[in-house]
């Protein structure tokens, strides 16, 4: 069934990004401050193997993501994504031999109960077409995400440092909406002349690099946290207005309540600054 390899790809992204962050965290914390998008930051710390494994495994869900929102609406692919947030807890705690705390297994259970809930009403579903308008504003987004940026990079903030990571969100959330609108056709490589494609890899680059900064300057839960929730809630919101996503048998009050759980289970755990004991 072609649906459940979708699901298995999203849980997979998951994974990889989970442990990415984790990863990417180290060789950060190892760089002074950066007070500008300097792309010659990103080349500095794949020196650091931590970093390198952390890219690859970002690369990896990725490519993940995209196989996953091909098949199904955003709105079932971007809250099993954000199980790397439970994920990340995880290898956080076992890089730093410690256990979980008890208190957040009931979050963890909140999540995991919403993805079931949303794994029910899943289906295989293309997106619709969308206007000439939409599409060129998702393929000419990286232009304003960068110019935000490089603006909130110069100010050292907790607001400015949240917003980098809400900026950082709405990155990698473009790239699951790009990714919806990418058409495969035969032979596949003829991907690499859709513009779509060029931006997936423009808002994967700058995500990582505005990632990366926030990541120096306050504890991973906290900006994974804002992370999760922007990449989580714009795709979804976009993809039900804008993509035509629905349910499968009208099952509205069965996505609301999982996409609820897993949504409010996610900021939970990552809010917590003391995720271990």
């Amino acid at each position: 069934m072609i649906y459940i390899l979708a699901i298995l790809a999203a849980c997979g992204a998951a994974i990889s990004n989970g442990i990415a962050i984790c990863l990417e965290k180290i060789s950060a914390d190892k760089k002074s401050k950066e007070n500008k998008l300097r792309i010659n930051f990103l080349i500095s710390l794949l020196h650091d193997w931590p970093y390198v494994i952390g890219v690859v495994l970002d690369l990896t869900g990725w490519f993940l993501t995209l196989i996953a929102v091909h098949i199904l609406p955003l709105f079932i692919v971007q809250p099993i994504i954000a199980l790397s947030v439970i994920i990340a807890v995880v290898v956080d705690a076992t890089l730093r031999h410690r256990k979980p705390k008890h208190n957040l297994y009931y979050p963890m259970v909140m999540v995991f109960g919403g993805l079931i809930m949303l794994g029910i009403s899943a289906s295989p579903e293309k997106a619709h077409a969308v206007n000439t308008l939409f599409r060129w504003i998702v393929i000419l987004g990286p232009f304003l995400i960068a110019v935000l940026g490089q603006i909130l990079t110069h100010i050292d903030n907790k607001l400015s440092t949240f917003s980098l990571a809400g900026i950082s969100g709405v990155a990698f959330g473009f790239t699951a909406i790009a990714g919806r609108l990418l058409k495969w056709g035969h032979p596949y490589w003829k991907v690499i002349d859709q513009p779509l494609l060029w931006a997936i890899i423009v808002y994967g680059v700058l995500g990582l690099l505005i990632l990366t900064v926030a990541l120096q300057r306050h504890l991973a839960s906290s900006i994974n946290a804002i992370v999760v929730a922007f990449e989580t809630i714009v795709p979804i919101i976009l993809g039900i207005f804008f993509l035509g996503d629905r349910p499968r048998l009208g099952l509205w009050p069965l996505v609301s309540i999982g996409l609820a759980l897993a949504i409010a289970g996610t900021i939970a755990i990552s809010l917590d600054e003391n995720t271990t004991s």
